[in-house]
């Protein structure tokens, strides 16, 4: 019969298998510790959660910590078992050293043989810890062989911590047992009505369908722990994998962000390259120009430049340069106008110095020449030499325009249009 007729035939109720597993429940959660002792002779066991102040207690004192196992006491009389004897190693008069006063001192008498071959007689039995020993209740923490599917379980046969040597040495006497449940006062509510804890265990112990049962539950356990163990794993290698995908994120984000740069840039020339006419006249539209005369006025930024543009498709290269608050002799009260000669790359087969007639406009509504000047090239100049640099030292006009006469005429919005026209011969300007 499988363990699941054999819960069919012995929980005769939903009701009463929900209670069985709530126990069993809180056995797993509540009753056995996680670690597994080791006593003198090797017997390994599990104890109540709430023995182990009490099983600490019979750690040898003689054994440093990486060594110690719990003592396993009987009589020191008992001829029979005298080297399972647990030896108190305080001195006679306890009261002459104060610090062990209300202190145990025990030790496993194999324990003080090793290191005192000759005065381990002197010691005395420590009664109160055999005592412990004898009525303490432990489980057998042997390991039974594998069932059919590959899991090891263990004994878990309740027996108190003197007889657990004989019982955990005895390969005869172990079995797959149901495990001990909690005392029926630390129950749940809900398992009211199974009967005392004697017939609950001799229910649980009582047949072997129920014992295939709780094996199968085990089993179950343990295939899960071990599936949370390959989760784990796969865990481990996916969180790698996120990592290196993490990196290669970000560095595709610092290409992007330097591609996006780089398109700005050559975005603004393009857009600079689509006004740029090379017929001699090229317009340059600045915006919000009572903003750049206040910049300007208060030194946070004293000039603009144009983008460059050609006096003629295959001619010079140049660009202007304009102080909204004015430069030289014109600062404060005019606007400064100037054009740089800039290196270009028909340079080789143009005429130099650079000797042309150069006028600059404002443009108003409507298209409106508002204000014009201009000046002819100096042939002495080294600002119309040929460009041994980017570019030459801007030339022009300092006293273009008084601010107080270009802002009447300055157009909705702030913004201002000037007009550079690059010209063979002289033009009649203001005067």
């Amino acid at each position: 019969m499988n363990a699941g007729n054999g819960c069919s035939a012995h929980l005769s109720s939903g009701r009463e298998a929900f209670q069985y597993w709530k126990v069993y429940d809180q056995y797993q959660e509540q009753v056995l510790s996680g670690n597994v002792f080791k006593t003198s002779s090797g017997a390994e066991f599990r104890c109540k959660y709430a023995d182990i102040k009490e099983i600490e207690s019979l750690l040898c004192s003689q054994c440093s910590k990486h060594k110690q196992h719990i003592m396993e006491g009987r009589p020191l009389g008992h001829r029979e078992i005298i080297d399972k004897a647990i030896l108190d190693m305080r001195p006679k008069d306890v009261s002459m050293i104060e610090p062990l006063i209300g202190h145990t001192l025990a030790a496993d008498i194999n324990c003080i043989k090793e290191a005192d071959p000759s005065g381990f007689g002197n010691y005395g039995e420590d009664e109160e810890l055999t005592g412990l020993s004898q009525r303490l209740t432990v489980h057998c923490a042997r390991k039974l062989p594998a069932d059919q599917g590959g899991v090891q379980v263990e004994c878990l046969q309740s027996v108190t911590l003197s007889e657990l040597p004989e019982h955990f040495h005895d390969t005869n006497c172990h079995r797959s047992l149901a495990p001990p449940v909690v005392e029926p006062q630390r129950l749940h509510p809900a398992s009211e009505g199974l009967g005392s804890h004697g017939n609950f265990s001799g229910r649980l112990a009582g047949s072997e369908d129920e014992r295939s049962l709780v094996h199968a539950f085990q089993r179950q356990l343990m295939l899960s722990n071990e599936r949370n163990e390959s989760l784990h794993e796969i865990n481990k290698v996916q969180a790698g994998k996120i990592s290196e995908l993490q990196r290669t994120v970000d560095s595709l984000s610092n290409t992007v962000y330097t591609l996006s740069l780089t398109c700005a840039y050559h975005e603004s020339q393009i857009n600079g390259l689509k006004d740029q006419r090379t017929d001699g006249t090229y317009v340059w539209v600045i915006d919000d120009f009572r903003e750049a005369i206040e910049a300007a006025r208060t030194g946070r930024k004293t000039s603009l430049r144009s983008p460059a543009f050609y006096s003629a498709p295959d001619g010079y290269r140049m660009s202007v340069k304009i102080y909204p608050n004015g430069d030289g002799e014109g600062k404060g009260t005019h606007i400064s106008l100037f054009l740089a000669i800039m290196k270009g790359k028909y340079d080789d087969i143009l005429t130099w110095p650079f000797n042309k007639n150069l006028t600059f406009e404002i443009i108003g509504k409507g298209g409106q020449v508002v204000w014009a000047d201009g000046f002819d090239s100096q042939l002495t100049s080294s600002s119309f030499e040929k460009p041994q640099g980017d570019m030459n030292i801007p030339s022009g006009c300092p006293l273009f325009m008084a601010i107080k006469d270009l802002k009447p005429h300055m157009l909705p919005g702030g913004s201002l249009y000037v007009k550079t026209k690059v010209g063979e011969k002289a033009f009649p300007f203001n005067g």
